[in-house]
């Protein structure tokens, strides 16, 4: 029991079920008067205020005039101002006179405007300390009263970037600070933090004497804190002295100004004051609320469930709590509406709008589904789910009532005569929508809301979910600007600069700038594309690393490949369009030196992408472009715009910094349709279903932040919020917002990484502990009807385009390997000549050892062909130098992993040329290196050829002789067991078959193409190995376990009618082009697990 007789206010407390604003607005009504302008409703945020409006104009149904609203930051402006005028001598007319009209959804409300709408009106206007009223009960109109003192120049607030320059401004003015010598981008950072902690300390009424001489205890060194605390104060007195001199404020100096001044300020025109929804507060509105307690009738309604909440303990020592249900009542005025009326007419509309809910007051406990998901995309999918099931079922329910439209016109007072379309514009803001004689009730959406914790799940989820639902949604959050796609551009930007040297700039840098989607895409978007990658394969396949501008519009290559894929324009055009882009988005740069000419260019930058590219058209685009031309116009105007940076990487740096902290908005209409709200944005209001998503540790409650400069122990000290003040807002809210719904999803994510939220896990306890039994709140794990399996029924049909692309193809061991592993991927290799885009990106490709060891090989055998001997000594003395000019052909500079892999291959080689120079003997010597060889197969033809020859093409890496015989060398990097070949005694006729009996055709195939090139060489003269650098082990397709094999008989009678067979069946038109997933051996396995077209087989 509070003592103090002077204390006049009370404290309502109602439970999480009831519904706060229905609790508020009947509250009000109960004054049973038209004019409620005299009331004043403060709530945390602006939103309920909406809502508010919107429950009186459907509970009374007459035109009235509403409380003035306002939302915490409002009314302590409010109080700002008035102590300001008060201070000046000046007077000014207090209340915002509003009437609002049932048939409208929204209205408007600005201290000092009265304004009155009737039912027969259609316009309202109002101004500005303007008086006015269209309403029968008044007729009368006024203006400023005559006397009334002017408004004083008022201080603007601060803007962030103007903020933090100030701050700058200030550190470099005082001596021996710790960022005196930081230059302006890298101070930015801390002076970030430094503007929020002054912000805090300003709010929570923190003097600068409590900063020194605090205990803060034996873990923390205190001399280490006196030191930052004497530089924090001076740069708390010199940033708020600068302040004072360029006219400027900011939020928590307001507070502080109203705080401090609350006891001059006359509340006295106020009837009541409610303050609704309030929970945890700075100490300023502490202050504020304490007096507004003892000098008016002033009314706290809060929520809560019975627990010990730590802001609620504090708060019952300022003022008596009452019971709701025993309150006294007040008094009527003459043209009072009888609360038994208001409440019967409530209890028709819910009637009519088949509304069975129970009324506010009553105790619901909701039900509550948890869904465990794995990422954000299963996240949303389940939500859409969900919303598309209760959709379904919603529409088929309401399609089955009928109406009599009459009737419901009648209701509604809505004029018979009026066009079917007009009835169902004017009344679908009054929640209903009648087509065909059936009545949709649209508010069940308005009482659905979806719960982002995060914004990081929005995107996705309007991408996902609200496209597929037929139903108005409002977006009441923000979403990051760094996580839009023309922050990704302008970031590429920055990337390009930072990484240059000189004028050559980083090639992977180059490419990702060009490849954008709003660059590639400009003007003439096919034309543009194709030159885009022309300029990225001709620049790939050179292997350099930093290339200049002049470089690349001096390769013709580029041009010449852009206009092969686009015959109508010729290469001179393509040059001066890549010309033009370099102009206008990479040499524009170079003059500029301060952030108003870099936001100059970026506004030059995106204006002609939305006219000259199909950046307009792709989604939320309008709202993105419009908040970066807001951001440009406000660095424009900036305290920081014209400081110049030498370096222009340090100047991109500090426009994407005071970007990346700016949020878009989206617009929509507050209280209709499905609501998308942040948790802050639930405050003081109730839904009947709420869907949460991301509710995880981390997201809720959120990570605490460390604060070098306010650490915890300090913040303990000065009794500042904490981590754990922090936690229990979010666990209070939280907890409302299921408390107060109906129905409640919970949707999270559960990784190695990720675990739910505590408060889930809390939620499971307490009804696991309610109902006595374990597992009744168990979570349903999200799955995604997608197939990953491989399609075994993938056929393409040899159509005459593709018989006549197979009647002019060459065919090699490699690409008949090819189909003799799956005929899909031979289509797609080898006919359609798809292929794997090459990756600029990692430092080397898996390829890319081979590939060298190959050319390594070459370059060091080749003077030694047609010697008596192969000389070792000279391979060895060589190779140093032949790797190092091949490495540096291939990877360019060597330097880290590069070096390490130059090293690994010298020694992978020397050891291999050890080896050798061990196990062949010394009359060997070297016929042929890297050379290509052609061998004609004739097979049977169609019905008008009876014999066809296909031309089959290889190149041999080494070939030698030793003892009279010809030996083919096929080198190999790692195993060699796949390529090796096992001879076989019958002729096979199908692919399957010889799938299962074929590891490789290559060494087979090699003696037929060197035979084929050398008839006068006896075949049973020639014989084939592989052999791998890394093991060196040896496989002889002819060695001593098949050296009775004749190797005549066996290649021209058994192995070449079947490469016949399997040639023959590539071109036969009546076989289609299969995939094939089952395993082969040799080369034939693991077919899909390395393939380059899997998604082509899914589809």
């Amino acid at each position: 029991m509070i003592e103090d007789n002077s204390i006049m206010g009370r404290i309502i407390e109602i439970p999480f079920s009831k519904n706060l604003i229905q609790f508020i607005a009947e509250e009000l009504m109960e004054q049973g008067c038209l004019d409620f302008s005299s009331n004043v409703v403060i709530f945390s945020h602006h939103r309920p205020g909406l809502y508010l409006h919107k429950s009186m104009a459907e509970s009374m149904r007459h035109s009235f005039f509403p409380p003035q609203i306002f939302s915490m930051d409002d009314f302590m402006l409010y109080l700002s101002k008035e102590a300001q005028r008060k201070t000046a001598g000046g007077r000014r007319q207090v209340g915002a006179d509003l009437c609002v009209c049932p048939d409208k959804q929204e209205s408007g409300r600005h201290v000092g405007a009265d304004l009155c709408v009737c039912p027969d009106k259609q316009e309202s206007g109002r101004h500005v300390g303007a008086d006015l009223c269209v309403c029968p009960d008044r007729q009368e109109s006024g203006g400023k009263e005559s006397g009334e003192a002017q408004d004083l120049p008022e201080a603007a607030m601060v803007k962030p970037m103007d903020s933090i320059y100030l701050l700058f401004q200030v550190v470099c003015s005082l001596p021996d600070n710790p960022w005196k010598r930081l230059s302006l981008n890298q101070f930015i950072p801390w002076g970030l933090k430094l503007e929020q902690v002054i912000s805090e300390m300003d709010i929570e009424m923190i003097s600068s004497e409590k900063l020194h001489g605090i205990e803060i205890g034996e873990d923390f060194q205190t001399e280490a804190w006196d030191n930052i605390g004497n530089h924090l104060s001076q740069i708390r007195q010199g940033y708020h002295s600068i302040l004072t001199s360029h006219n400027l404020t900011t939020r928590a100096l307001t507070y502080c100004f109203a705080a401090n001044n609350i006891h001059d300020t006359d509340l006295s025109q106020f009837k009541h004051i409610y303050l609704v929804g309030l929970f945890a507060m700075t100490q300023s509105e502490k202050m504020v609320v304490q007096h507004i307690l003892k000098q008016a009738e002033t009314t706290i309604i809060r929520q809560s469930d019975g627990n010990k909440w730590t802001p609620f303990e504090e708060m019952d020592e300022w003022a008596e709590r009452e019971d709701p249900e025993c309150r006294g009542k007040f008094q009527t005025c003459p043209s009072a509406i009888h609360k038994e009326e208001i409440k019967e007419r409530h209890k028709e509309e819910r009637e009519e709008m088949g509304d069975d809910s129970p009324s506010a007051g009553e105790a619901i406990l909701p039900e509550i589904f948890l869904y465990r998901a794995f990422n954000t995309h299963s996240e949303v999918a389940a939500l859409r789910d969900v919303l598309m099931a209760q959709e379904t079922e919603f529409r088929i329910q309401n399609t089955e009532k009928t109406v009599d439209r009459r009737q419901v016109e009648a209701d509604l007072c809505v004029c018979p005569d009026k066009q079917n379309s007009e009835f169902r514009s004017q009344n679908s803001e009054c929640g209903i929508q009648i087509d065909n004689g059936h009545l949709l009730c649209a508010s069940d959406h308005e009482k659905t809301a979806i719960v982002l914790p995060s914004s990081e799940a929005l995107i996705p989820l309007l991408s996902e979910v609200i496209t597929a639902l037929p139903v108005d949604y409002n977006i009441s959050m923000g979403y990051p600007v760094m996580r839009t796609p023309v922050y990704a551009l302008l970031d590429m930007f920055m990337v390009l600069y930072r990484n240059r040297v000189d004028n050559a700039y980083y090639l992977e840098d180059y490419l990702n700038l060009l490849m954008h989607p709003y660059i590639k895409n400009i003007r003439s978007s096919t034309q543009t594309r194709i030159l885009v990658h022309a300029v990225e394969g001709v620049l790939i396949a050179q292997e350099k690393r930093f290339i200049t501008l002049e470089e690349i519009e001096q390769n013709s290559k580029i041009f010449e490949s852009a206009f092969k894929n686009s015959p109508g324009v010729s290469p001179a055009e393509f040059m001066e369009m890549l010309t033009d882009i370099h102009n206008r988005f990479i040499r524009k740069m170079d003059g500029i030196h301060t952030l108003r000419q870099m936001a100059g260019f970026f506004e030059d930058v995106l204006t002609f992408l939305l006219k000259n590219s199909p950046a307009s058209h792709y989604p939320f685009s309008s709202e993105f472009f419009h908040k970066f031309f807001d951001f440009i116009d406000t660095l424009k105007d900036s305290m920081i715009s014209s400081q110049c940076f030498e370096n222009i990487s340090d100047l991109l740096e500090v426009f994407l910094f005071f970007a990346q902290d700016e949020q878009v908005y989206f617009e929509g209409s507050p209280v209709k349709g499905l609501q998308i709200l942040g948790l802050l944005e639930t405050r003081c209001l109730n839904f009947d279903k709420v869907f949460i998503i991301d509710v995880n540790e981390g997201v809720l409650p959120g990570v605490e932040i460390f604060c070098p400069l306010l650490p915890l122990p300090v913040r303990r000290a000065l009794k500042m919020s904490t981590y754990y003040q922090r936690e229990e807002i979010s666990r209070y809210h939280f907890r409302r917002l299921i408390a107060s719904s109906q129905e409640v999803h919970i949707i999270y994510q559960e990784t190695e990484k990720k675990r739910r939220s505590r408060f889930v896990e809390r939620l499971v306890w307490e009804k696991e502990k309610s109902c006595r039994e374990l597992n009744v709140l168990e979570a349903k794990p999200v799955t995604l009807n997608i197939s990953l399996a491989l399609s075994h029924n993938l056929t393409i049909d040899k159509t005459p385009e593709i018989i006549a692309v197979l009647n002019t193809m060459k065919f090699s061991p490699t690409s008949l390997n090819t189909y003799l592993q799956c005929p899909a991927k031979f289509y797609f290799s080898k006919v359609l000549r798809l292929e794997e885009k090459e990756d600029i990106y990692k430092d080397t490709d898996a390829t890319e050892p081979g590939i060298i060891l190959h050319q390594v090989l070459e370059l060091l055998y080749k003077p030694l062909i047609n010697e008596d001997r192969i000389r070792y000594d000279y391979l060895e003395s060589n190779l140093r130098g032949v790797l190092d000019k091949i490495f540096r052909q291939r990877v360019g500079e060597i330097r880290g992993e590069k070096y390490l892999l130059q090293e690994m291959m010298f020694k992978r080689i020397k050891s291999y040329l050890d080896w050798e120079k061990e196990h062949f003997n010394n009359t060997r010597r070297v016929v042929s290196i890297e050379d290509a060889y052609t061998f004609e197969v004739g097979i049977r033809g169609d019905a008008e050829t009876r014999r066809r020859d296909i031309r089959l093409t290889g190149k041999i890496d080494r070939i030698d002789c030793h003892d009279e015989e010809y030996e083919i060398i096929d080198y190999k990097s790692g195993n060699i067991d796949k390529s090796a070949f096992k001879c076989f005694d019958r002729i096979l006729v199908s692919r399957k078959e010889m799938k299962r009996e074929i590891t490789s055709l290559q060494l087979p195939c090699y003696i037929l193409l060197y035979h084929g090139a050398n008839p006068d060489i006896p075949i049973d003269k020639i014989n084939s190995s592989v052999i791998s650098i890394q093991t060196h082990a040896e496989k002889m397709l002819f060695n001593d376990k098949n050296k009775n094999i004749d190797r005549d008989i066996f290649l021209r009678n058994i192995f070449l009618p079947t490469l016949k067979n399997l040639i023959h069946e590539i071109l036969d038109p009546c076989i289609p082009f299969a995939s094939d997933s089952d395993e082969g051996k040799g080369s034939t396995s693991n077919g899909c697990e390395y393939c380059a077209f899997p998604v082509l087989c899914r589809r």
